[in-house]
Parts: structure tokens; sequence; C-alpha cells
């Protein structure tokens, strides 16, 4: 008995004899003090998904290729792309830590090009004149300005800032206990100085404690009613991106761009954030249609002066 009583403990220790449901909440216990709230909650979330479909009572050594692609397919039919990938990296970064080997050949849902919604100048206008004076007004300059998360913005304090150099290191996200959390900032990367315009400096004069003390979900909402009264098509988070594509749009090199958005590497500024501005584009669209009509003109007039 004790020999057999053994054997299932290095069985479960190794991953071959526990269902998915623990070995995933497992492997969320022992990551808790290593990743952040938000990324715990969404994987409390995830196992909820997995739970609905019954694939949490499975044993991990029966996950095969099938019952797994029989699980993305169900979820493929009620959740988005992305919602389904990040569902199924729990499973297979729980398989890792239990030892499993990786189960190849799962076809996931391709994730469709996303088109953003990017501000043009007379928006973020129009955007700041309705809020001007507000306490929100200060959240909509840094972060269309800034270039800030508003994970990063509800965080920011009066200490953060020496004269016009703001000091970016932290974040208040929530947690699976529903509660908000300070914690360090989305990546190593992402703790950066950025030198803010004389405009917004002065608007932070005087301010102590935290600039905008208010939850992050607060920006979301209180932005939502402010662009539907102005008519602005955008996310809170369109900020930011205007923000990449405007220094884009006007020379500023990628490299200086990863140092104040806080990027790591430049997949984000390539694939998400260098947005041509609506405005912009079209301007260098005339621009460039200018430059064929003159050599269009200029070749007509000088074969009609030949001829004559």
């Amino acid at each position: 008995m004790a020999a057999a009583w053994q054997h299932r403990q290095e069985r479960v220790e190794t991953g071959h004899d526990i269902s998915l449901g623990d070995a995933i909440e497992t492997y969320i216990e022992s990551s808790e003090a290593i990743l952040s709230p938000a990324t715990i909650r969404g994987y409390h979330i995830a196992k909820k998904r997995i739970e609905k479909y019954g694939f949490d009572v499975y044993h991990v050594s029966v996950l095969g290729t099938k019952n797994l692609q029989r699980m993305v397919n169900m979820m493929a039919r009620e959740y988005s792309p992305k919602t389904v990938r990040n569902t199924y990296a729990l499973v297979t970064a729980t398989f890792r830590f239990y030892a499993v080997p990786e189960v190849k050949g799962i076809n996931l849902p391709r994730q469709p090009v996303r088109r953003y919604n990017v501000p043009t100048d007379a928006d973020v206008r129009r955007l700041l004149d309705a809020c001007a004076g507000t306490d929100f007004e200060i959240a909509v300059m840094l972060a269309a300005f800034g270039g800030l998360r508003r994970s990063e913005i509800v965080a920011l304090t009066s200490d953060d800032l020496n004269g016009d150099v703001l000091h970016i290191h932290a974040a208040v996200v929530k947690g699976s206990d529903h509660e908000y959390h300070e914690k360090g900032t989305k990546t190593r990367s992402s703790d950066r100085f950025v030198k803010l315009p004389a405009f917004i400096v002065e608007r932070l004069d005087g301010i102590e404690g935290r600039f905008y003390p208010y939850p992050a979900e607060g920006i979301t909402k209180r932005f939502e009613t402010l662009r539907k009264r102005v008519g602005v098509n955008c996310t809170f988070h369109g900020l930011r991106h205007y923000a990449a594509s405007k220094l884009h749009a006007v020379g500023i090199p990628d490299q200086y761009l990863l140092g104040r958005f806080g990027w790591s590497t430049d997949y984000a500024l390539k694939t998400i954030y260098r947005n041509e501005l609506d405005d912009v584009a079209k301007a260098m669209q005339d621009k460039a249609n200018d430059a064929f009509c003159d050599v269009f003109f200029r070749a007509n007039a000088t074969e009609n002066a030949t001829d004559l």
C-alpha cells in the first residue's frame, strides 16, 4: 500500500495523474507571487471557460490532440480568437509546469487583422475642449501626449514628476479578488522616464498625491461618455495609439518611440501602433499626387514646346 501510494504521488508530481482543473489551480497558486494580479485574474477567468465545457475533469494524461482540439473548437464558436488563444496558452503553460510532453497539431483560430480607430488631431482637440478644467483632462493629456496606459496614469503621484520629466514605474490593476493593487509596470522596459510638454507640466503643477485618484475602470467609463458627446470614435487606449502614430508620422525614430512608450521590441510598434493618422495619410496622398501631376504636366509642356 505504501509503495502504491508513493507511486501515485510521483505520478501527480510529474503531472501524469491529475485533472486539468487541479493542475491549472496548482499552477495559478504557484504563480501568484511572480505574476501580476491582472494576469492571475485572467487565469481564473480562463479556468472557468475550461470548466464550462467540462474539460477540467480530464486527466492531463488523456488530454491529447483530439480532446484539446475539441475544446478549442467548442470555445471558438462562442469566444473571440484572442480569448481562445489565451485560454489555450494557460493549458500549455500548465503542461510545461508539470513537464507534460507538448501536444502538437492543435489548430487555433486565426486572429483577424485589427483596424484601430486612431483619433485625428481635430478629434483630440475636441476631446480636450470638452473636458477642459476637469480632473479628467489630466488623464486625456497623459494618454494623448504622454502615451501612457490607463493603469500607469492612475498610479502616478506628484513624487514621480521631477521638473518636466515623469518617471513611470508603477501600475494599478484589478486582481482576482476584484480589488485594485499597485504593482510594477507591465514589462521591465515600461519602467521609463518621459519628458512632458510644458502645457502638461503646467496642468499638473500644484497637485499633491495622485494626479488622477480614481480607478482605471472609471477612466474607460468616463471616456466612453466623453467621446460619444463630442462624436469621436475611438477607445481611451486609442489615445496612446494616436500618440505613437503622431510621433511616427512626424519622423521620430523608432528607437526613440520604443523608449518613450515602454516597449522592449518593435513588435507592437510595427503590428499595432504604426497606424496612419487619417488626416496625415490624406496629406501624404495629396503630396504624392502633386508630385506625379508636376511630372505629367511638365512633360506635356516640354513636348508641346518641341512641336512648336
